[in-house]
C-alpha cells in the first residue's frame, strides 16, 4: 500500500468513527499503521467506509502492511524470470535485482478463534456497567487479555472513541463524562 492510501484511510476513520483524539496523519508511517490498525478494531458492519479504506484495513490486519514507494514495483515469479535474459543469477539485463520480501509474522486475528466473544461486546458491557475511566479500562484490558487480544491497544482514549461511536449509532445509551460513564 502507498503512504497516501494509509493517510486517506486514517482521515476517513477519524471522520466515520468520530475518533477523539483523532489519528495524527503527520506522524511516522509505522506509528500511523499501528493507530489505523487499532481504530480498525472499532469498525462496525454498519459503518460506511470506502472500498479503499477497507482494502487498507485488510492489508494491515491480514497481511504485512508494507508501505510501497510511490512508484509501482513489479515482482516476477521464478518462471517469468527464467524467460527474461539474465547476465548474472538474480540480475536482469537492466541491472535490477528482484528479491522476495522477508516473511513477517502475521498479526493476531481480529476475532478470537475459540470464544466468539468480540471486543466490541466486551467494551459495550464495560461501558454499560458504568464507572470511572480507570475501572472501565482495567476491566476491558483484563477481558482482552483473557480472550487473547493485545490488551495494550485498549486505552481509555480508544474506549472513549468506541463509546462515542456506539452512542452516535444509537447502540449504547450512556452518558460520557470527564471522569467516567453514567447511564443515559
Amino acid at each position: 500500500m502507498k503512504a497516501e492510501e494509509l493517510i486517506n484511510a486514517a482521515e476517513e476513520l477519524n471522520e466515520v468513527l468520530g475518533l477523539d483524539p483523532a489519528i495524527d496523519t503527520s506522524q511516522d508511517l509505522e506509528k500511523l499503521k499501528e493507530e489505523v490498525s487499532e481504530a480498525a478494531e472499532l469498525v462496525e458492519p454498519e459503518d460506511d467506509l470506502s472500498a479503499e479504506t477497507i482494502e487498507v484495513i485488510d492489508n494491515l490486519l491480514n497481511k504485512d502492511g508494507e508501505i510501497e514507494d510511490e512508484k509501482e514495483v513489479e515482482v516476477m515469479d521464478d518462471k517469468e524470470e527464467s524467460e527474461e535474459e539474465s547476465d548474472e543469477e538474480g540480475k536482469l539485463t537492466g541491472g535490477e535485482v528482484l528479491q522476495k520480501p522477508a516473511e513477517k509474522e502475521k498479526p493476531k486475528p481480529a476475532t478470537p478463534k475459540v470464544s466468539g466473544r468480540t471486543m466490541t461486546v466486551v467494551m459495550d458491557e464495560a461501558l454499560s456497567a458504568g464507572g470511572d475511566w480507570k475501572t472501565i479500562t482495567d476491566k476491558v484490558r483484563k477481558e482482552a487479555e483473557s480472550l487473547g487480544y493485545d490488551s495494550g491497544k485498549y486505552t481509555t482514549g480508544a474506549i472513549r472513541a468506541h463509546a462515542k461511536h456506539r452512542i452516535s449509532k444509537g447502540t449504547l445509551d450512556i452518558k460520557l463524562t470527564d471522569n467516567g460513564v453514567g447511564k443515559g
